[in-house]
């Protein structure tokens, strides 16, 4: 992924991030309990997202970390991406692996701020994912 790739996929996410709605406690108590209620988890991998708690100040903190690791620390901890395989320079690999990480962090926060939004559609998505299958 080149650095330009990069910094368009990373201004893309904190932009759509920031769209997202700030949740009272209460809005975020009541999804963390009805999710707990359907043993659901929307961590994936390394990624953890606790429905419990967790805000859009602190995913944004959780971004900007991701953003500091280096090669060797986003080797450790493969996630969704693919391992590094030589078929791309570290720099690019690690790269891509950040914006990798990043939208899926996104793309689960979005979903649990529709959850808390009480977005029948967003609980429809969680009935198909833990119950349906």
């Amino acid at each position: 992924m080149t650095q330009e790739e990069y910094s368009v996929t990373m201004a893309k996410v904190y932009r759509d991030l920031d769209t997202l709605p700030e949740h009272s406690h209460q809005a975020i108590r009541i999804a963390a309990e009805q999710l707990s209620g359907m043993t659901a988890d929307l961590g994936l991998g390394r990624l953890e997202i606790d429905a419990s708690s967790l805000t859009k100040s602190e995913v944004k903190k959780m971004l900007r970390e991701m953003e500091t690791l280096d090669f060797e620390d986003l080797e450790k901890t493969v996630n969704i991406e693919k391992p590094f395989d030589g078929s791309m320079k570290q720099d690019a690999w690690s790269r891509y692996a950040i914006a990798n990480r990043a939208e899926l962090l996104l793309k689960q926060f979005t979903l649990l701020s529709r959850l808390r939004s009480d977005d029948p559609l967003a609980w429809d998505e969680m009935n198909e994912l833990f119950y349906d299958d």
